[in-house]
């Protein structure tokens, strides 16, 4: 089976990690893997990718995808020609645009890999002259693949046939995150007890929300905490002028980008999701298996998707500041739920959510798509 991925770029992201982590993994059951990457900008984070994957650029220069779209769409046609299925690594931008015009000019099978919830990521993302065209795409592609079962809810809700969707929810590669996390981290991390949040910096990640339940928590009297935000992104000033504004600059910590995630997690006493929506929260996966406790917003792809309800230690509702902020002290205080689940998830998910796995459902639901042996 012949299979080209397309993707946008190649900026640090767990949707794109996920991408090329599955593109590797197919290239390795014998599958003929080719990934076309559409513009050389990686946001100064450029992701580390896998040993071995064929990945080129479609264009030669650092000129971004449009400013090159005639030589670019020619070089995606060409690819798309000697391939049995594109599949565009996410449901938005210029990485679902081009791929699904190689696919169509070539008659070409098209999967889509869904990460986030569809109809947040276009009202959030996408300009409002690529909406319509965007939900065509995926209302035509021949599978969409979501990486929750939430996410494929919500694609059926939208008018997805049934028939085109499937299930494949992200893993693990737990040997290699315990591996990095037993390194230690690559600098030193403010004092603790230690709240850790993972993301790129937008207003999906809600992550003000978190520095807003962190000041209201210490105001009502929680034990003295710090918390630590790792990532960047467009929120980052005014972030920071929120925790300017809240006066708990001593106590939060915008980390900015870190290649020692794992190590950062490890070290963490209690993992916090805030997110307004996901797709599969991937470090929520590798929090719970590093037996981190947690404590999560119950959005879409996220704690109900992801994990168990004996596998967390508290779920809050979407978008609750005092809520977030009760179960933040409530943890710090007695931990002992969150203990308990975070052994249990220890356990667990390991078994439950493998990076193996997973990949090997893609590819068969691919191999299916195309008619080719599973």
């Amino acid at each position: 089976m012949r299979v080209l991925v397309v993707e946008p770029g190649l900026a640090d992201d767990g949707a794109l990690r996920v991408s090329l982590d599955r593109a590797a993994r197919w290239a390795g059951a014998g599958a003929d893997v080719r990934v076309l990457v559409l513009s050389h900008d990686d946001d100064g984070r450029p992701v580390e990718v896998p040993a071995g994957l064929d990945l080129r650029h479609v264009t030669p220069g650092p000129a971004r995808f449009r400013r090159r779209l005639p030589a670019a769409l020619r070089a995606l046609v060409r690819e798309a020609r000697r391939a049995d299925v594109v599949v565009s690594g996410r449901e938005i931008g210029d990485g679902l645009l081009g791929a699904a015009l190689a696919a169509r000019a070539t008659r070409t099978p098209l999967a889509v890999t869904v990460q986030s919830s569809p109809s947040a990521a276009v009202e959030q993302y996408v300009p409002p002259r690529l909406r319509a065209l965007t939900w065509r795409v995926l209302r035509r592609a021949h599978r969409l693949v979501a990486v929750s079962p939430g996410l494929e809810r919500e694609l059926e809700a939208e008018g997805v046939p049934a028939g085109r969707l499937r299930t494949v929810p992200n893993g693990v590669d737990v040997a290699a995150l315990r591996a990095a996390a037993d390194l230690g981290p690559d600098a030193p991390l403010p004092p603790g007890p230690l709240v850790v949040a993972v993301g790129r910096l937008t207003r999906q990640k809600g992550f003000d929300l978190l520095v807003r339940a962190h000041a209201r928590a210490l105001a009502d009297g929680a034990p003295p905490h710090h918390v630590l935000v790792v990532g960047e992104g467009p929120d980052r000033a005014a972030l920071e002028d929120l925790v300017r504004e809240l006066g708990v600059e001593a106590s939060v910590t915008l980390g900015g980008f870190r290649r020692d995630v794992p190590a950062v997690l490890a070290a963490a006493d209690l993992f916090v999701l805030p997110s307004r929506w996901e797709g599969f929260v991937l470090v929520l996966a590798e929090a719970a298996v590093l037996g981190v406790p947690v404590l999560a917003a119950d959005c879409v792809g996220g704690p109900g998707d992801v994990l168990r309800p004996d596998e967390v230690g508290a779920v809050v509702p979407v978008d609750d500041v005092p809520a977030l902020a009760r179960a933040l002290a409530a943890a710090l205080e007695d931990g002992t739920r969150g203990r308990a689940a975070a052994d249990v998830a220890g356990t667990t998910v390991p078994r439950r959510l493998s990076a193996e796995a997973s990949a090997e459902s893609h590819r068969r639901v691919l191999a299916e798509l195309v008619g080719a042996p599973a």
